[in-house]
């Protein structure tokens, strides 16, 4: 697995960035139906392309009767937090769901597609999701399932990390792209502004590079390919306000991330002094 760069001039794009964790709002949709049957409920979830909102890692999940999740769950890349629900049960004034855990993954022109997962440690089998919401008798689930499930990445783009705040927003929501922003994150727009690399200033150089780990869920269907990112490099050398621009999927673009986090560069200069600039890297996966 290696890193190349790629100097490219960049545009200025301005997001609102929300940190990742679950959705636990609810907003009731005018007119929906019901939920207080098992024929209710299937209808709405069983073999429809859903995510968990709040991107948990665990595969026993418990729930309040509002959707809020009774333990402190550990969450995970969105990517490997979809679910194909294949059975629900009311039984005890409870509601059980039984499903599998699904990945997302992205070609080159940014398609997405489900994957099937597969059991931590048990690579043969199916990754099985169970989830147990308490009620009453006669509950509506209706309030649970919205906490829960998501029907489309646009549901919860903006509960991503700020990592993935461009690429959402222009692809699950379809905004406008407007380049990428090169001022500081802290201060006025315009305080010490990332710079393109050309001309006078002259590129970065890496002195320290580590190579991204390889997730499960892309280990075991074998995805090989790169994770474009963008990001900005300080006069320290120091790679800040890095931002997914082309995904993989299947957990491996936060791997990305986490890597790139740990580079280190002997900084680009413009007449003989560091100074902040703007840069793509494309971090590759590959099995052999």
């Amino acid at each position: 697995m290696a890193s190349s760069l790629r100097y490219i001039d960049c545009m200025k794009l301005r997001v609102n960035f929300v940190l990742a964790g679950a959705v636990m709002a609810f907003a009731m949709l005018s007119g929906a139906s019901a939920q207080t049957t098992e024929a209710d409920i299937a209808a709405r979830l069983v073999d429809k392309p859903l995510l968990l909102r709040g991107f948990w890692a665990q595969d026993k999940l418990r729930f309040h009767a509002d959707g809020t999740p009774v333990d402190l769950y550990a969450a995970e890349s969105f990517t490997e937090s979809a679910i194909d629900v294949k059975a629900v049960h009311l039984r005890d004034d409870s509601l059980f769901i039984e499903g599998q855990r699904v990945g997302l993954r992205f070609d080159r022109d940014g398609n997405m597609s489900r994957v099937p997962m597969f059991g931590k440690g048990l690579l043969s089998s199916p990754e099985k999701i169970s989830i147990h919401i308490e009620g009453t008798a006669g509950s509506d689930y209706q309030q649970a399932t919205h906490a829960i499930f998501a029907d489309n990445p646009a549901e919860i783009a903006d509960s991503l990390p700020e990592c993935w705040q461009p690429y959402a927003r222009q692809h699950f929501l379809h905004e406008k792209a407007g380049g990428i922003d090169t001022s500081s994150g802290d201060g006025p727009r315009n305080a010490d502004p990332a710079v393109h690399i050309g001309g006078s200033v002259k590129p970065p150089r890496v002195v320290h590079q580590v190579d991204p780990a390889f997730s499960q869920a892309a280990r075991h269907v074998k995805l090989s390919g790169s994770s474009q990112l963008y990001l900005w490099l300080e006069p320290s050398g120091l790679p800040d306000h890095i931002r997914i621009m082309k995904p993989l999927g299947l957990g491996l673009d936060e791997r990305a991330v986490a890597a790139v986090q740990q580079y280190r560069f002997a900084p680009a200069t413009k007449d003989g002094t560091p100074v902040k600039v703007d840069l793509y890297i494309d971090v590759n996966f590959q099995i052999f």
